[in-house]
Formats: C-alpha cells, sequence, structure tokens
C-alpha cells in the first residue's frame, strides 16, 4: 500500500475496513470552487492524460512560462489513486513520473493538473486557544519549520480576542 491518503482510502474500501467515502473528495472540482473563491491561486493546466504530448502546444506554453511545477495525476474514479510530484523541471520529468504512476490502460481515466511551483521562503501556524491567537511566522521551508529547525528565525504575534466586546460594538 502506497502512503497517500488516496491510497490509505482505496485499501479501506477494499478491505470493507469503515465507510471511506466521506474522506474522499473530487479534486478537480475542489480546486474549481477554489478558483472561483476568488482566494489567490497559482497558474495551472489541466488536461486529459492522452493530450498529455509534447504536440500539445498549449502544454508546451505553459512549461515554457515557468522554471518547476507541481504535476499531478488526477483519476476520475474513487477506484484509482491520484498521485503528485513537486519541483517537476520540465516536460521529460513531467513524463518520467507519468509512466510511473499512471498504468498505460488506465491513462483515458487520469487528468493530468500541473501548477506553477514557487518554493516556500517563509511558513508558519496559527494556533488559537481561549480568547487568544498564536501566529508563529519564520523565513524557511515548512519541513524545516514543523521540524523546530527554525527556532531561531521565528517571530510569534499574539492577539487577543475578547468576542463580548467585539460584538457590543458592532
Amino acid at each position: 500500500m502506497g502512503g497517500t491518503v488516496s491510497d490509505w482510502i482505496i485499501e479501506m474500501q477494499k478491505r470493507a475496513f469503515a465507510d471511506a467515502t466521506a474522506l474522499h473528495s473530487e479534486k478537480l472540482e475542489d480546486y474549481r470552487r477554489l478558483k472561483e473563491s476568488g482566494l489567490p491561486t497559482f497558474e495551472d493546466l489541466i488536461i486529459s492524460f492522452p493530450e498529455f504530448n509534447e504536440g500539445n502546444e498549449a502544454l508546451r506554453n505553459f512549461l515554457a512560462r515557468y522554471d518547476s511545477f507541481v504535476v499531478r495525476a488526477i483519476p476520475g474514479t474513487k477506484e484509482l489513486p491520484r498521485r503528485y510530484k513537486i519541483g517537476v523541471k520540465d516536460f521529460g520529468e513531467c513524463m518520467q513520473f507519468l509512466r510511473e504512476n499512471v498504468r498505460p490502460e488506465d491513462g483515458g481515466k487520469y487528468s493530468v493538473f500541473l501548477t506553477e511551483f514557487e518554493p516556500q521562503t517563509m511558513s508558519g501556524a496559527v494556533i488559537s486557544r481561549g480568547d487568544e491567537v498564536l501566529i508563529e511566522i519564520a523565513r524557511g521551508n515548512l519541513d524545516a519549520f514543523r521540524t523546530s529547525q527554525l527556532k531561531e528565525t521565528c517571530a510569534v504575534l499574539t492577539l487577543g480576542l475578547n468576542f463580548n466586546d467585539a460584538k457590543a460594538s458592532q
């Protein structure tokens, strides 16, 4: 069994371990809603697996605009796993990833979802407790942050919240 949530959900369903349907989400639909929300998103290109070839002009143009990408193989069925790779540099690396993760007979069931990739320079966490919100930020990537490798560069902001006063002043 693989190590992603997608793999775990599929395995739970195969073994009838538990009803895992609530854990599954339609990633392309989720992304569409995110874009429609007006929140910032990375530039993207979503095409069918069969359209992912060097002759695809939209794909060539997208790959030429950025230095690195996140490539995702998103199945149109719950029975197949989702896969992704961060920091892919070119068409060849994308194809290698797809060959390693999508069986040829399943290619028609997948979409390829590319987004530009921007390496993290800052990371942080928001923690709420009682009437306080703590915001811890640091220069560096999230993996280093969560493993406490950035302790020397952290700043913590504390916000005191009093919801009773906030309601009275509205």
